[in-house]
């Protein structure tokens, strides 16, 4: 979950929604009919978001807490390291997905009972799901830069190698180039050789028909 020596090499960290808040509401407003004044349900939504914050938290912690210990003293640190992470990173945001709907719908018939779309405290994750992708997106984008930097210079590393070392090589059996100019006058001494070669037949032909018309005699 976290790099100890370095933290921020592999950040991990925890977001909590917290849904059902309106259910409570209403339980929680039925229990006060006796009340003098009675609250109103937003009031008591609005109580109820504060508290399930840091009950959340505390129960985070809690959990958190029961992972078993480790005879390796390294282990306990990272996994210490990366409790404290998480807890100071830790995000709870309690929503109503109902009365968010409601409040989008604004039916007569079925009026929510917040006034302001802000207090479902949906914006309010949607806004935070939205810069979580973006940071994800830049550390994702800026790794493949150094990533794509790194294996760019390893194979220019190489490439000056092999120059390098072809360079250096002297012997003209191993010049591909002197090899190859090599290979064009071998084949045109080859083909200056058959073409002489050619000739020479073609002369005694012509001199043995020469005989032939004219046979000598004794």
């Amino acid at each position: 979950m976290g790099a100890s020596d370095d933290p921020m090499s592999d950040t991990c960290g925890m977001l909590i929604a917290v849904t059902k808040v309106d259910d409570v509401t209403q339980t929680e407003w039925e229990k006060c009919r006796s009340s003098n004044p009675r609250p109103k349900k937003r009031e008591i939504f609005e109580q109820l978001v504060e508290e399930f914050k840091p009950r959340m938290k505390a129960q985070i912690s809690e959990q958190l807490g029961k992972i078993a210990e480790s005879s390796n003293e390294a282990v306990n640190a990272a996994r210490a390291q990366a409790r404290s992470s998480i807890l100071q990173s830790l995000e709870i945001h309690p929503i109503s997905a109902p009365e968010f709907k409601k409040i989008l719908r604004d039916d007569e018939e079925d009026r929510p009972f917040l006034n302001d779309i802000e207090q479902t405290g949906i914006p309010q994750l949607e806004r935070k799901l939205y810069a979580l992708a973006e940071t994800e997106r830049g550390t994702r984008n800026a790794l493949i830069g150094q990533l794509a930097e790194r294996l760019a210079t390893a194979s220019r590393g190489e490439i000056q190698l092999i120059e390098s070392s072809w360079q250096q090589e002297t012997r003209a059996d191993d010049d591909p180039i002197q090899s190859t100019v090599d290979l064009l006058v071998e084949k045109h001494e080859n083909r200056i050789r058959r073409s002489d070669a050619q000739r020479r037949r073609g002369v005694l032909l012509e001199v043995q028909t020469v005989i032939s018309t004219f046979p000598y005699k004794r």
